[in-house]
């Protein structure tokens, strides 16, 4: 899919599009304090038609597997999901991820064989720890948002969905509010992407947060067909499903940033694992350089480390691991 040599490439016209129409809403948001629970502020979704010529360099994925699979208990404990038939299988998690390829088996080839044929789902978040080619794709395409939203403020993080499950396994649904995801559709096959206002799926659905007959509403959603190469955002606050009946890989990259009580939580949540780690809670108290700085200094401190961390890898969620 991507590699060193050949990487996915972005028309220039295309990823010019695909930043200006986020900055451009970014700047909405900067007239107000940003508050996207209680404020919302719906963006506009947005299809690129022939974005990107998809690399069937299928060695990306599989090098993927097998580095997750020397992290499996890890990578099981909260990246990495599949479902069979439509239903979460924890047991094939571990098959999907401690099975090899056959020699010139095909990505294709090797999930039909190892899904037994079934409809199936592979979904894996935080992918760019494992993948130094996705970790620098996703950096070198949306750097420059994070860097106008704050690196203190923002993430990026790359999920790679996978298979053949026609509509999404946890049916129609929201996202954190603070949350756009971009999709880079690799394919091989076509998927669509359904979306509803929020008040206008209240209105059809009631006051609950999922569906999970999604044929009953889909018609009154807003479709979008995404073909292999096309780019689509997802903006915050839609409820949405997608419906990918035959096999394809997709790249969604999800941005988030987050208004000022989240980012002193994270800031908080980074100063103190930093202090604590290697040491006791007894030395920490008797710390005498503890004890003379103000509790706003050293959270000030620790604000510039966690910006110049999160700068050093770009605003990435999780950082590329190098193989020991």
């Amino acid at each position: 899919m991507i590699t060193n040599t050949k990487p996915l490439k972005i028309k220039s016209e295309a990823k010019q599009k695909l930043i200006n129409h986020i900055t451009s809403h970014e700047k909405i948001y900067k007239i107000e304090e940003y508050d996207p629970e209680n404020e919302k502020i719906l963006m506009q979704p947005i299809l690129i038609e022939d974005a990107f010529k998809p690399i069937k360099d299928e060695e990306v994925i599989f090098n993927l597997f097998s580095r997750m699979s020397k992290e499996a208990d890890y990578a099981t404990s909260s990246f990495y999901r599949v479902y069979i038939d439509g239903k979460l299988s924890p047991k094939d998690e571990f098959n999907f991820i401690n099975s090899k390829p056959i020699t010139d088996e095909s990505l294709k080839q090797y999930f039909e064989r190892v899904s037994n044929k079934k409809k199936f789902a592979v979904v894996i978040n935080g992918a760019e720890q494992w993948s130094d080619d996705l970790a620098k794709f996703t950096k070198n395409i949306f750097e420059p948002v994070v860097e106008e939203m704050g690196y203190d403020a923002s993430t990026i993080e790359c999920t790679l969905f996978i298979g053949n499950y026609g509509y999404t396994p946890f049916g129609i649904h929201v996202d954190d509010p603070f949350t756009q995801v971009v999709h880079f559709h690799l394919g091989p096959s076509e998927k669509e992407m359904t979306l509803f206002e929020p008040d206008f799926f209240h209105r059809i659905n009631g006051p609950t947060k999922n569906c999970f007959e999604p044929e009953k509403i889909i018609s009154k959603g807003e479709t979008f067909n995404i073909s292999p190469g096309d780019i689509f955002l997802l903006p915050p606050h839609y409820y949405h499903i997608g419906n990918t009946p035959n096999f394809s890989v997709g790249i969604a990259i999800a941005i988030s940033k987050y208004p000022k009580k989240n980012i002193a939580k994270h800031i908080l949540d980074y100063s103190f694992n930093e202090e604590i780690e290697g040491s006791s809670i007894e030395e920490i108290i008797s710390n005498k350089k503890n004890i003379e700085s103000s509790i706003s200094k050293f959270i000030e401190d620790n604000h510039k480390k966690y910006v110049v961390m999160q700068k050093s890898r770009g605003g990435l969620r999780y950082s590329y691991k190098s193989e020991s």
